[in-house]
């Protein structure tokens, strides 16, 4: 569960950076990281830190409460 869980955390920071228009490459430097990292953080191949969460969370303007309301359409 804990895996589906972190794929469905990547699906939906995707789905919020391509609908605010942000690439790769810029929240890769915003993380201080490569494509590939966001990449792989999206597609549910590599943990998400709590500090990468929230610095996520900042640079798409994104809640919480937000964040969740997102998780529960995706799961519902």
């Amino acid at each position: 569960m804990a895996e589906e869980q972190e794929i469905s955390y990547g699906l939906i920071l995707r789905k919020v950076r391509v609908k605010q228009g942000f690439k790769l490459g810029y929240v890769a430097k915003k993380l201080d990281t490569t494509p590939e990292v966001v990449s792989l953080i999206e597609r549910g191949h590599r943990r998400l830190s709590v500090e990468t969460f929230i610095t996520l969370l900042d640079l798409y303007k994104l809640s919480l409460s937000e964040f969740k309301e997102e998780l529960g359409e995706e799961a519902g």
